[in-house]
């Protein structure tokens, strides 16, 4: 049979090496169907327990002559990725894992498939994960037996009981008085204790704490706490002011706030005052004489109306003064996120705010790496998108910075670098299409630089993963060909839908580089090298001639002039190479100086995964045509122009 040897193709950061088919109609080794089956040790857990998740890959159809199946499987759970693991020799694959909050979580398991198996999804395991319980501590009151009018501390410890004891239930814990009466609720803090000030009248109460639970326990209530309050003490009068009444959010005021009492007979009073901004504790301050004093600068943005709570003690009751208003103005914040399209790429940022006024102004995105600044734009509805058209260089650092207004002030975000993904063969990111090799330019990408050695591909290379996760928020897992710290080359997903996707790249030190890009059934770009085969009328063949040969002074392609021949009888052949044809739902057709020439094949290349072939006869219109641009497209896309010569 007449063959076509190997040919070499260099891109940016590697040669690539392609083994090409015959001429005429390559025939395709079809991979064996696979079913992927998945199993977990428990379905029902706590938020603290782990799983181990078996999955199972099997032929749909046994064949004894053939190997089983090699490769990873990828566990999942919508978009979240759990881990990849190695299939074993029977066919199975294991992972233990814990699931970070509670709810329900469907697992599937994704076999991506080696050179003789196709990969596939198992069916979706669904995993129920349940609160931990709570516990909540007997109500301890400050001071134990106080009197009619005078300040009531009462506060809780909730805790968590195993297996979840090394975690700190959030939320709050409201108090009730004789299972009727609502005293108050107090918000955990980070150790989850919580506290309310109270005044009882004199009698017997009967105090409950009930926690009302979060995202990892169950509520719970405390014993009843049984408080005797006897008559009244002398009554006291709390003062409170505040320096300065009106602050930006992370700047300091001060709260100080006076006792004074009547017929105190020359004792004076003790114990200390607790800040109150509404039902939040700011802090407790003991008394100094008669006055206590407390600074902060972590109050939010808004309006604060914070009292000063005196504890009283055996002489004294306990008081409350009028609050003051405290008002800090809301801060804003800036992010910055990349998008690709067929307008080109696409800048995004929106300012996030903690006060409730939209903010208006101008966002700028600058190139902080060459300090130009590449557009200015009017904030709407507190976000901004521009579209480039002259883009920058990939891996620069891009920031974007928010003007402010008379409601909030300026900011500016985090610097990105600009990360550019583009097919193979060009510089076109309009879309991608499934099986498609396509490169990511970037900086810091990797770590190091690391080429797969061998088919079939990783899913992990160099401690990196790429993904698309679909609109659906299924993650497809890429298969990677290099990687380095400025370009990783990928395959994306086969089994990636069309529609709006993001790629999301796992970098090291746990760096995450995130795009939005969009999927389409072909996407067709063209290699700048070809190759012209000369059959003559007996059958034989000359060696393939390569349509160019790369110049690494220039770092470009050089093209060959092809000679015609003057045999009349000699056909010449020209083989194309390519990706992201082969889910064209219509002819492939390609074009020599906008003449049509018709392929004979157009598909899979059949070694190396991504790339695809088309193979041509060479009309007699193109002898002696000097300079011709070929491009081919399907389902209405066009391909990037390949340059040929002809004498």
């Amino acid at each position: 049979m007449n063959t076509i040897s190997g040919l070499y193709l260099r891109f940016p950061g590697a040669i690539l090496i392609l083994a090409v088919a015959p001429v005429g109609v390559l025939p395709l080794a079809a991979q064996t169907k696979t079913a992927a089956t998945l199993s977990a040790s428990a379905t029902n857990v706590t938020v603290s327990q782990t799983v181990t998740l078996q999955a199972q890959v099997s032929a749909l159809v046994q064949q004894p002559s053939l190997p089983p199946p090699t490769g990873t499987v990828t566990f999942i759970a919508g978009s979240v990725m759990l881990g990849t693991e190695g299939l074993r020799a029977d066919g199975s694959s294991q992972l233990t894992v814990q699931f970070p909050s509670a709810g329900v979580w469907m697992v599937q398991a994704v076999y991506v498939g080696d050179t003789t198996y196709a990969g596939s999804t198992s069916q979706g395991v669904s995993i129920t994960v349940t609160l931990a319980t709570s516990s909540v501590s007997s109500v301890q009151a400050s001071p134990p037996n106080p009197a009619a009018g005078q300040n009531v501390t009462l506060a809780v410890q909730v805790s968590g009981l195993a297996p979840l004891t090394k975690v700190t239930p959030t939320g709050a814990v409201a108090f009730s008085d004789n299972g009727a009466t609502a005293l108050g609720t107090a918000t955990l803090d980070g150790t989850g204790a919580g506290q309310i000030t109270v005044t009882l009248s004199s009698g017997t109460h009967v105090i409950v704490a009930s926690y009302s639970g979060d995202a990892n326990f169950s509520g719970s209530s405390s014993p009843p706490l049984t408080i005797v309050v006897q008559g009244a003490l002398t009554t006291t009068t709390t003062t409170l002011s505040v320096n300065p009444s009106t602050v930006n959010v992370g700047q300091s005021v001060t709260f100080m706030a006076s006792v004074s009492t009547t017929g105190s007979g020359g004792v004076s009073p003790t114990g200390s005052v607790t800040f109150m901004d509404g039902s939040t504790t700011l802090g407790a301050t003991p008394l100094t004489g008669t006055s206590a004093m407390l600074s902060t600068s972590s109050l939010a943005a808004g309006t604060h109306n914070v009292t000063a709570v005196y504890s009283g003690d055996s002489n004294f009751s306990g008081s409350t003064s009028s609050a003051v208003v405290v008002t800090v103005r809301a801060s804003a914040g800036v992010s910055l996120a990349f998008s690709e399209g067929a307008g080109g790429l696409t800048l995004t940022s929106a300012v996030t705010i903690n006060g409730n006024v939209t903010p208006t102004g101008t966002v700028q995105f600058t190139d902080v790496t060459t300090g130009a600044t590449l557009t200015t734009t009017a904030l709407v509805n507190g976000s901004a998108s521009v579209t480039l058209n002259l883009l920058p260089a990939a891996g620069d650092m891009i920031q974007a910075s928010y003007s402010g207004d008379a409601n909030y002030p300026s900011s500016t975000s985090a610097t990105l670098p600009l990360v550019v993904i583009t097919s193979g063969f060009s510089a076109n990111f309009s879309a991608f299409a499934p099986d498609e090799f396509a490169s990511i330019f970037g900086a810091s990408l990797a770590a190091t630089t690391v080429s797969a050695s061998q088919l079939p591909l990783p899913s992990t290379l160099g401690g990196l993963m790429v993904a698309i996760v679909d609109a659906s928020g299924a993650a497809h897992v890429a298969l990677l060909a290099y990687v380095s710290p400025t370009q990783v080359n990928v395959i994306i997903p086969g089994d990636t839908p069309v529609g709006p996707a993001t790629l999301l790249l796992n970098g090291p030190n746990g760096a995450t580089f995130k795009v939005s890009i969009t999927i389409a059934s072909v996407s067709p770009s063209l290699a700048p090298v070809g190759q012209i085969i000369r059959v003559h009328f007996n059958g034989s063949q000359d060696l393939p001639v390569p349509t160019a040969f790369f110049d690494a002074t220039t770092q470009s392609w050089i093209t060959v002039a092809i000679p015609f021949g003057l045999s009349s009888t000699d056909t010449l052949y020209l083989v194309l190479y390519g990706t992201g044809f082969r889910h064209s739902h219509s002819t492939v057709t390609c074009f020599a100086n906008g003449q049509l020439i018709s392929p004979f094949y157009a598909g899979a290349q059949g070694t190396f995964p991504g790339l695809d072939q088309i193979n041509l006869v060479i009309p007699p219109f193109l002898r002696a045509a000097g300079a011709v641009q070929v491009n081919c497209g399907a389902d209405g896309q066009v391909s990037n122009p390949m340059n040929l010569i002809f004498q």
